[in-house]
């Protein structure tokens, strides 16, 4: 990190909202792996900006799960 590369956070703030957002939504969908409004407002979260898909990816690597994975991120 710091090194500038295009994949750093823009600020530590913006960082660490998005972790703990990322945090929220995967404890939400594994509460509710069926609720299809939720999983649509997940995707337009994680689909607005890229520290959002960072933050959800590094939650995923540190979670070592696929299981909410697979379900979370497709939205008929």
């Amino acid at each position: 990190m710091g090194s500038g590369q295009q994949d750093d956070p823009p600020s530590s703030r913006s960082w660490q909202d998005a972790e703990d957002d990322a945090i929220a939504w995967m404890i939400a969908l594994r509460e509710e792996p069926e609720d299809l409004p939720l999983r649509r407002r997940f995707q337009q979260w994680h689909d607005a900006d890229p520290t959002h898909r960072a933050a959800w990816a590094e939650l995923r690597h540190v979670d070592g799960r696929t299981r909410c994975d697979r379900a979370c991120l497709r939205v008929p």
